[in-house]
């Protein structure tokens, strides 16, 4: 099945498998993942964009944390909303402009940290949700399919201490 989303999948676990290359191929020092800022900026990430993460993969994620970080410094005062518009960088980068499905993931991560309300609501292509919980579940065979003709809307709905996301 010729599926660009499902290409990406898999070359992005042979990546991370392999540890031999970066998707991102940056001419730039071996020390910029020491620095205290960029630790926090990318627990910071890691934390709020889990399925980016594991889609991408620990040291292309470690890249894109990189890259943010060079134009969205962490402050302090900012902390709670820092990485909002991750979505809108990702979708920015020309390395992954024929993979556009990853900006809907980092959408509905970021709604899924960010949502407090069951009356917050997102929409997104048809597909992503489905998607979305593939990439959290580790699933081996990734079909990220999105159908940007048709949408749906999600909302978060709690119960007790569990949390869902419905589907409208």
């Amino acid at each position: 099945m010729n599926n660009t989303y499902h290409e990406l999948a898999v070359q992005l676990r042979k990546l991370e498998q392999s540890k031999k290359a970066s998707l991102f191929n940056l001419t730039v020092p071996t020390d910029k993942f020491d620095s205290e800022a960029f630790f926090q900026c990318y627990q910071t990430l890691k934390e709020r964009y889990c399925a980016v993460h594991l889609l991408m993969g620990e040291e292309n994620f470690k890249e894109l944390t990189w890259l943010f970080l060079q134009t969205n410094p962490l402050q302090s005062s900012a902390k709670e909303k820092y990485g909002h518009n991750f979505s809108d960088f990702l979708a920015s980068l020309a390395e992954i402009q024929n993979f556009y499905f990853i900006r809907f993931i980092a959408m509905l991560d970021w709604f899924w940290y960010s949502s407090h309300s069951p009356k917050q609501r997102i929409q997104l292509p048809k597909g992503t949700l489905k998607s979305w919980g593939n990439i959290l579940r580790g699933e081996d065979q990734l079909d990220i399919e999105l159908d940007e003709l048709e949408l749906e809307v999600l909302s978060i709905q709690k119960n007790g201490k569990e949390y869902k996301i419905i589907q409208h």
